[in-house]
């Protein structure tokens, strides 16, 4: 009995002292349950402030780092069951599958009234498991038409909203780090991997390099341990045909740099073998810069023929060395196509865009 007396003791302190540590949840909450840096870590940044400026939203997960407002687990518990008047449900919104795991815990489990709202860019086939969570959530946001075809529930879309980003070419860097000025920069941006095609970027400047003095081209990512001997093999071609001077890998390199290297490039370049939607040639776009892009991704819906960029099929090193060869003979063009990207990215891939549409969503669906 008195162990037992001492149990509701202890029980009833521990959830006084989290109670106090608990804070009131917000109607929308976003989630970023992912230790490292990725596109979909960016977009959430990108439109967090935007989502902010309407609503009572917070972030669930890993920091971003922009003064959000943080909710943690116990915010659910002791918050979650009770309802501000002015809202029909709080609703969740989430990106990745574990976020989906995690927002059935709260909804089925825990039988917390919340919605699960879905933004999915995938246009290529799930896996079963995968299907089976996707199935599982409330709302679904597309980023492309081409992802409805693949959804178990085609039902569940509510909107199709392609993905924005935020211009950043405000921030100046002048110096000459990698002795870009009056070249013609061929860049390419992304973590350093197969997937993303950096071998058929090294390999069809190698085949034409040598008929071209000033062309340089900049690989500018990451590259984590599990491709660690991929890049290694690159840099070993590139040495092989005496190019270390003038293919650059970058690694990590902060805004300023990115910017810098982003008012140097004439062309830029966005092959990967398979991509789900696709921000680097946006970027691109934001600084004036025309993109040849493989066939994958959302491409087809950023590209316009030599007025934005290329789209050439996927895993052709050829048909790359050859585009790149054009604009090398036509440099004029390129001149041409600046204004064109820019309007692209202006019109359809600002982030504030993208936030406006979603920002319709939450209102449609909470009140």
């Amino acid at each position: 009995m008195i162990v037992l007396i001492g149990l509701i003791v202890f029980l009833f302190f521990l959830y006084k002292i989290l109670k106090k540590k608990a804070n009131e949840l917000p109607d929308i909450i976003l989630t970023n349950i992912h230790k490292k840096y990725t596109g979909v870590t960016s977009t959430i940044i990108n439109l967090y402030p935007e989502h902010d400026k309407l609503f009572n939203i917070g972030l669930y997960g890993n920091s971003i780092n922009i003064n959000e407002k943080k909710v943690n687990f116990i915010d659910f518990i002791f918050f979650g069951y009770k309802l501000p008047n002015k809202i029909k449900f709080r609703l969740l919104h989430v990106r990745r599958n574990n976020e989906i795991i995690f927002g059935l815990f709260i909804k089925k489990i825990l039988r917390i009234p919340i919605k699960i709202l879905l933004t999915e860019p995938k246009s290529t086939k799930h896996s079963f498991f995968t299907k089976f969570l996707i199935n599982k959530v409330d709302y679904i946001i597309v980023t492309h038409k081409k992802c409805i075809k693949i959804l178990p529930d085609k039902q569940k879309v509510i909107a199709v909203i392609p993905h924005g980003v935020k211009c950043n070419n405000n921030i100046i860097n002048n110096n000459n780090i990698y002795n870009l000025k009056n070249k013609f920069v061929v860049s390419t941006f992304g973590r350093v991997r197969k997937q993303k095609g950096t071998h058929i970027f090294v390999m069809s400047l190698i085949k034409i390099m040598h008929k071209y003095p000033d062309l340089i081209g900049v690989i500018v990512g990451l590259t984590d341990i599990r491709h660690y001997f991929f890049k290694n093999n690159l840099i070993n071609l590139i040495k092989k045909n005496n190019l270390s001077d003038r293919i650059i890998f970058t690694g990590f390199v902060d805004k300023q740099t990115i910017n810098y290297i982003y008012n140097n490039t004439t062309l830029s370049i966005c092959v990967p073998l398979q991509e789900e939607f696709g921000l680097t040639p946006i970027e691109s776009f934001s600084n004036g810069v025309p993109v040849i892009c493989s066939d994958t991704g959302a491409f087809d819906i950023m590209i316009d023929e030599y007025k934005t960029g290329n789209i050439i099929p996927v895993n052709n090193v050829d048909l790359l060395s050859e585009k790149i060869e054009y604009y090398l003979n036509n440099r004029e063009k390129i001149s041409e196509m600046k204004d064109f990207c820019l309007n692209k990215y202006k019109n359809n891939f600002r982030v504030e865009i993208e936030a406006n549409k979603i920002n319709s969503i939450y209102k449609k669906l909470l009140y």
